[in-house]
C-alpha cells in the first residue's frame, strides 16, 4: 500500500502567509506559552499543525475584537498554571502499555492489570469450543476498574486520565468507559483511546505523564492529546504467523490437506504492518521471508515518516518480544541518525506476551 505524501506540519513561513502575521509575532506567542506542545524538527526548527493555526486565529480574534492582553488570553484558552505542590491529576493505563518501572515510579503512573485465566477456565473454553484460541489473560471487570478509580479518588485525585487502546484485549475499553461513567459523581475520569498498541500507547502515556508532572493545566493536557494521538506512527513486525494461523479447535486440518499446506506456506513469511494518523486501523505494508533482516526496512520507514512530518520527531520507542538482537540493532542505528531524539527500548510486558505469543517488534514514532 503506497502512502500519499501529505504534509502534516508546517514551517513558520507558511503561517505568516496564511494568517498575515509576522514570524516575530508567532515566536513571541510561543515564548509566552500561547502555543503549548510546540513541535520542533531534529534541528530545532519550529513546526506547526492545524491546531496551532486554530489557536493563533483565536488569539488574533480576541486581541482585535475584545482588546484582551495576552496574559488574559492565555488564561482563557488554557486555564491557570498549576502550582508545583498541586498533584490532583493522575495517569492510568493498562499493563499492555510499554511503561517501565522507573517511569511508573517517577510519574506515579497507575497500571490496571489484566486477569489471568485459570487452567480450569482454559480447559472449559477448549471443551466448549467457545474460543478459537486459548485465552491466557482477560480484561478486568467494570467493578474492578471502578474500585481502582475510587481508590485514586480517596488519595485526593480529582482528574484521572485513563489511557488505553480500544483495539486491545476484548471488552477492556468498553469496561473502562462504563467504569468512568459509574464514578462520574465522585471523580472525573477521562477515557482516552490511544489508537495504538503497546509501544504507541507507552509513548502517549509518557508524554501525558510528563505534561502532568510539569504542572500543565487540564486544558493544556487535553490539547496535547488532540495534537499527539494523530501523530503517533506504529510499525509492527511479526516474525511468524504460526501462532495467529493456528486454531486450537481445528483438529481436522492436517499437514497434507489444502488448508494445512497453505498454512505451512504462509508461516514462512513475516508481515510488516503500520498504524498511522490516529486511525487505529492496521495496514499490511509487505510480507518478508522469516530469514530476511528487517532492520533496514524499519529504518527506511522511520525516515520516510519523519520526512512526511517536515522533520518533526519527539521520541521513538522500540518494544520487542524475544527479538532483542533485532530491536537493539534498530535502536543503535536510529540513535546515530537522530542523536538529539529520545529513543527508548523496552521488553514487551507480560500482558503483551500473553496476547501475541510470538516474536514481534513494535516501533512507535511520536
Amino acid at each position: 500500500m503506497v502512502r500519499k505524501k501529505e504534509k502534516k506540519l508546517y514551517k513558520i513561513g507558511y503561517l505568516t502567509k496564511l494568517l498575515g502575521v509576522t514570524p516575530r509575532t508567532i515566536r513571541y506567542y510561543d515564548q509566552l506559552g500561547l502555543l503549548p506542545h510546540m513541535k520542533r524538527s531534529e534541528g530545532k526548527v519550529r513546526l506547526f499543525d492545524e491546531k496551532d493555526v486554530e489557536i493563533i486565529k483565536k488569539i488574533r480574534r480576541m486581541q482585535k475584537i475584545e482588546y484582551l492582553p495576552l496574559d488574559v488570553i492565555k488564561e482563557r484558552l488554557f486555564g491557570k498554571k498549576k502550582k508545583a505542590i498541586e498533584s490532583d491529576i493522575v495517569v492510568v493505563t493498562d499493563s499492555e502499555a510499554s511503561v517501565s518501572e522507573e517511569l511508573k515510579d517517577k510519574y506515579g503512573i497507575v497500571l490496571i492489570p489484566y486477569n489471568k485465566v485459570s487452567e480450569d477456565q482454559q480447559l472449559s473454553d477448549v471443551k466448549s469450543g467457545s474460543v478459537d484460541k486459548i485465552r491466557l489473560i482477560e480484561a478486568p471487570s467494570e467493578k474492578e476498574i471502578v474500585n481502582i478509580y475510587k481508590k485514586l479518588h480517596t488519595k485526593g485525585y480529582k482528574k484521572i486520565y485513563s489511557i488505553h487502546s480500544a483495539n486491545g484485549v476484548v471488552n477492556f475499553w468498553d469496561n473502562v468507559v462504563k467504569a468512568a461513567a459509574m464514578v462520574s459523581s465522585i471523580v472525573e475520569v477521562k477515557p482516552v483511546d490511544s489508537r495504538s498498541p503497546g509501544a504507541g500507547l507507552g509513548v502517549l502515556v509518557r508524554q501525558v505523564a510528563e505534561a502532568v508532572s510539569n504542572n500543565s493545566s487540564i486544558e493544556e493536557v487535553d490539547l496535547l492529546l488532540i495534537k499527539q494521538i494523530p501523530m503517533i506512527y506504529n510499525l509492527i513486525y511479526i516474525k511468524s504467523l504460526k501462532d495467529f494461523l493456528r486454531r486450537d479447535n481445528c483438529n481436522d486440518v492436517t499437514e497434507t490437506s489444502f488448508q494445512g499446506r497453505l498454512i505451512s506456506k504462509l508461516v514462512d513469511f513475516s508481515p510488516v504492518m503500520v498504524m498511522r494518523d490516529g486511525s487505529g486501523e492496521i495496514d499490511i505494508m509487505e510480507f518478508c521471508r522469516k530469514d530476511q533482516d528487517i532492520t533496514d526496512r524499519f529504518i527506511n520507514c522511520v525516515k520516510e515518516e519523519i520526512d512526511v512530518r517536515g522533520g518533526y520527531i519527539k521520541s521513538i520507542m522500540v518494544v520487542y518480544t524475544y527479538l532483542y538482537g533485532e530491536a537493539r540493532d534498530i535502536v543503535n542505528r536510529l540513535k546515530k541518525i537522530y542523536p538529539n531524539t529520545n529513543i527508548y527500548m523496552e521488553e514487551g510486558s507480560s500482558a503483551l506476551l500473553s496476547r501475541c505469543c510470538s516474536e514481534m517488534i513494535y516501533l512507535a514514532v511520536a
